[in-house]
């Protein structure tokens, strides 16, 4: 395919406002976001003619600041990915500010998670794995990882790490019969248990 000349391509869009996020496909829907720092928007798209089916916007949210952090051009203020598990779309911001929204546009709950202190901005994506969503939310002032409920977006579990800024998301894996959180901070690489946050051990593998 070639992008200058359309060669191949079967559909092309412009998105309202800016964003680095990569698209997160579900079924028949693609998922974006985008950020002018004042208003957080995620899109919903229809896969396979690019029509927008809908879009929504991040908005009176208490403890949302009333400035957007500072970021770097080419991070701006939505890198990160939206993660979607075909019940619910999450999508976070530069801000802090962090959204559910069904697969029609409606909005089911949003909170800020406070604001990140990030040399570039924020760009770690969340990640849902059953009733929780997880994020990786290490800054400048201390590492964390958070746990929501993916139905409310209470706080599950919320703990310190004793890491530095990073940008990674986090995943879930299997290893030893067992599921884990895995992250990867600096230095510090780590697995904790998914449901309760305890660490289960860590490695200092990264300089």
């Amino acid at each position: 395919w070639n992008a200058e000349t359309n060669e191949s391509i079967v559909w092309k869009i412009e998105t309202p406002k800016p964003g680095f996020s990569s698209p997160f496909v579900w079924d028949s829907r693609v998922f974006l976001t985008g950020s002018d720092g004042q208003t957080h928007s995620t899109y919903c798209y229809d896969i396979e003619t690019g029509n927008a089916l809908w879009a929504a916007d991040l908005k009176d949210i208490p403890g949302s600041p009333s400035e957007p952090p500072k970021v770097t051009e080419d991070t701006g203020h939505a890198a990160p990915t939206p993660a979607c598990d075909g019940r619910i779309v999450v999508s976070i911001f530069s801000t802090g500010d962090i959204g559910a929204f069904d697969l029609d546009g409606k909005r089911l709950w949003a909170k800020n998670l406070g604001v990140p202190k990030n040399p570039y901005g924020y760009a770690a994506s969340p990640m849902i794995d059953g009733d929780l969503v997880f994020i990786q939310y290490d800054d400048q002032t201390r590492g964390r990882l958070i746990a929501l409920n993916a139905a409310s977006g209470e706080t599950v579990w919320d703990i310190k790490r004793d890491v530095e800024v990073s940008w990674a998301t986090p995943v879930i894996a299997r290893a030893a019969g067992r599921r884990i959180l895995l992250v990867n901070g600096l230095p510090l690489s780590a697995a904790y248990e998914p449901l309760k946050g305890s660490m289960l051990w860590e490695a200092k593998i990264m300089a």
